[in-house]
């Protein structure tokens, strides 16, 4: 049987398991515990869809959920139209008078 809150089990281990899997482009773009709490939502909405029989099966269905939102979340950093070389200041030397 499923405890009632088996996402707070192992929160800690969790954010540990994910900090060590970002690497600095997701680390620029949020935290450990962002991605986790993203991971527990996608559990909850997506998780009724899915015969979870006891916690073992839910830590690995979330951690599986984790590593594919962090894969996805790289993947859509690195597009090319999110590339941070590409990125330019606005220029700063105009000015546009609106009457």
């Amino acid at each position: 049987m499923i405890s009632p809150r088996p996402w707070q089990v192992g929160q800690a281990r969790r954010e540990q398991h994910v900090r060590a899997r970002l690497g600095p482009r997701l680390r620029a773009h949020g935290e450990s515990h962002d991605f986790v709490q993203e991971a527990v939502i996608d559990v909850l909405t997506h998780g009724p869809r899915f015969a979870i029989a006891d916690n073992g099966q839910f830590r690995a269905l979330l951690c599986r959920i984790v590593e594919n939102n962090l894969r996805d979340r790289n993947r859509w950093l690195l597009r090319e139209r999110r590339d941070p070389a590409r990125h330019r200041p606005l220029p700063t030397d105009t000015v546009l008078h609106l009457d």
